[in-house]
């Protein structure tokens, strides 16, 4: 599993690729473990898909989804908080404001069954926004942009190249 990972983030193999190498890793894992002749070994498996082994082994990003008005872009709240049927756009609701309030339809509910089953009592529903407005927090992104190979090293040397450039007074 971090084989795969590091593969991914230091090598950038494609997606593709490693869902090939994981069945295979798996493989070998559970053929050369079994042929050592030791004790039967306890049930385990390598994902898969890369997204699972990112989540696994918390490499996500931290990204919020947040519900934009697609007339006026007022932010809506995250999208996964959505609870009523039909929701509108709530900007102008100040009582200070005299605009006209802007009811622009912010999404729509999609609704599906569980896997395998038609049962409507099994029905999943989703919203799906107009606009999104994706935002992930600076602290997480810097944390992730320092975390590149290299990066530190090419900060290093800008901060030379400025500082021969430009010397203090």
């Amino acid at each position: 599993m971090i084989i795969s990972a590091i593969l991914s983030l230091r090598y950038n193999i494609p997606r593709r690729a490693s869902r090939i190498l994981n069945p295979a890793l798996n493989l070998l894992i559970k053929s050369s473990i079994s042929s050592s002749g030791g004790p039967p070994t306890p049930a385990f498996h390598i994902p898969q898909d890369l997204s699972t082994i990112f989540e696994y082994l918390q490499l996500e990003p931290v990204i919020q989804n947040y519900r934009c008005c697609p007339q006026c872009f007022s932010l809506n709240g995250l999208t996964e908080s959505v609870t009523t049927d039909q929701p509108h756009c709530q900007c102008h609701n100040d009582p200070n404001d005299h605009d006209p309030p802007c009811t622009q339809s912010l999404g729509k509910f999609i609704y599906s069954f569980e896997a395998h089953t038609q049962n409507t009592t099994n029905m999943k529903q989703k919203f799906i926004p107009t606009k999104n407005f994706i935002y992930q927090p600076f602290k997480n992104w810097l944390a992730r942009f320092l975390q590149q190979a290299g990066i530190m090293e090419i900060l290093h040397t800008s901060t030379i190249a400025n500082s021969q450039r430009f010397p203090k007074m």
